[in-house]
């Protein structure tokens, strides 16, 4: 359905990127002008531009043209509303005989061998024109479910004098721009309680409240939070940018305790939100539809708060620099223990990746291989006969700029890791690391 009244709807083939617009009576003047219709640019394509004689504009992809052409005002809010636009983009265009000329590059008839196709012809009353260039937003109309069938461009034309300063200098371009979801942003803050929606109910509770919200909630690392959806409610761990099974691989003892069906709220980055939104996984699996009504407090009591006071706790003790165990925790490459030692703490004992390091954790002593990385780690052959271990730098879990010293059995590709050290660990226990020999 035309999008005026007295608007001219045309389709032509296309198997191309580009469209081509100029009068019928201009074509020997394209032709004559050396232009590379290939690649439009350049003087040639800049001459023609700025006269209105050409007008180019890319295509996303090589779909048949089905475009709309009309004239007068630019479309007007309520024109526009049933569907969704890209910004529009503006040329003169000279059409001195009133019959303006539609092409793809499997149909225009200017170069040296006949078209494979036709194009199209519409017509407009003869003069000089400010064409406007409307694009439907696809990607938008899919995310919120709207069906269109119709031209998918726009081609208005509004009588004005040619100004060569506006014309440009290249075939205007095909901007996408990202999708925004109709639930992004369709939520209140009053005070502390926040009432959005759910995005996905699926098992992982996916929720509307976004960045935005966290703020006016102030939300802070750790803040506990009561979430309610349909007939479900939980008490979840606002985390950030952490995820929730790391939180409990590093902390789960020390919560597991009081709260023992404690969920975790996280960032989650949703497409077509264009910004981060909160993510409630955890033990509950929840089914809910989209759009049910999630509520979110935020409680009095913090249920965790960030300790750094591990930052820089070493000390250099003669040739040995000494800290203590951070984290121990066992995951599918087997047990892993953190010191509370960054690089500078191996620099100052003169270590470099590949030197042999002797490590001694409460009473027990141990070499251990220094790798540079993870990759060097997991090529290295297993040594675990011969006791030795392996220590790689890697980045805490909640301070990525901190790489700490972490220490695991080196382990075969194909072999079962062990379940632990088979030596005492425990978190806080002395660490003293020094070279051997030293």
């Amino acid at each position: 359905m035309p999008i005026r009244q007295g608007s001219q709807v045309v389709k032509v083939f296309n198997s191309g990127l580009l469209v081509y617009l100029y009068d019928q009576a201009n074509a020997a003047t394209i032709r004559e002008s050396g232009v590379n219709l290939i690649e439009p640019q350049g003087t040639a394509f800049g001459r023609l531009a700025r006269t209105g004689t050409l007008v180019v504009y890319e295509l996303p992809q090589d779909d048949p043209l089905h475009v709309d052409v009309c004239t007068g005002t630019p479309l007007t809010e309520g024109e526009r509303s049933k569907l969704r636009w890209l910004a529009p983009q503006k040329a003169p265009l000279a059409v001195p005989s009133g019959a303006l000329c539609i092409h793809s590059a499997d149909s225009i008839p200017i170069g040296d061998d006949a078209p494979a196709s036709k194009g199209a012809v519409a017509t407009v009353p003869p003069g000089d024109y400010l064409l406007t260039l409307y694009r439907v937003n696809p990607d938008q109309l899919s995310v919120e479910g709207i069906r269109h069938r119709g031209p998918r461009e726009v081609i208005l034309l509004e009588p004005c004098p040619i100004d060569p300063e506006s014309a440009p200098t290249a075939p205007l371009p095909f901007i996408a721009e990202a999708a925004r979801a109709p639930w992004a942003g369709a939520w209140s803050v009053d005070g502390l309680r926040f009432l959005g929606q759910v995005v996905d109910g699926n098992g992982t509770l996916v929720t509307n409240l976004d960045r935005e919200a966290a703020k006016r909630l102030g939300l802070a690392w750790g803040t506990a939070l009561e979430v309610r959806a349909g007939r479900t409610t939980v008490t979840a761990i606002f985390l950030g940018d952490n995820g929730f099974d790391e939180y409990l691989l590093y902390r789960g003892e020390s919560v597991k305790s009081p709260h023992p069906h404690l969920m975790g709220a996280c960032w989650w980055n949703h497409e077509n939100a264009l910004t981060d939104v909160l993510v409630v996984r955890g033990e509950t699996k929840f089914k809910l539809r989209p759009k049910t009504q999630v509520e979110v407090r935020v409680l009095p009591d913090p249920i965790d708060r960030r300790d750094e006071s591990w930052v820089g706790n070493w000390s250099l003790a003669g040739t040995a620099v000494r800290g203590s165990v951070l984290h121990h925790y066992a995951v599918w490459g087997g047990p892993h223990c953190t010191f509370t030692l960054d690089a500078s703490a191996l620099e100052a004992i003169g270590a470099s990746p590949g030197d042999l390091l002797v490590v001694r954790i409460g009473a027990s002593e141990h070499r251990a291989r220094w790798f540079e990385d993870e990759i060097a780690m997991r090529g290295a052959k297993s040594t675990r006969k011969s006791g030795e271990l392996c220590a790689v730098l890697v980045p805490h879990w909640y301070r990525p700029d901190i790489a700490l010293v972490t220490v695991r059995p080196v382990v075969d590709f194909m072999e079962t890791p062990p379940d632990s050290f088979g030596f005492p660990v425990e978190i806080g226990m002395d660490v003293v690391v020094s070279r051997p020999g030293a």
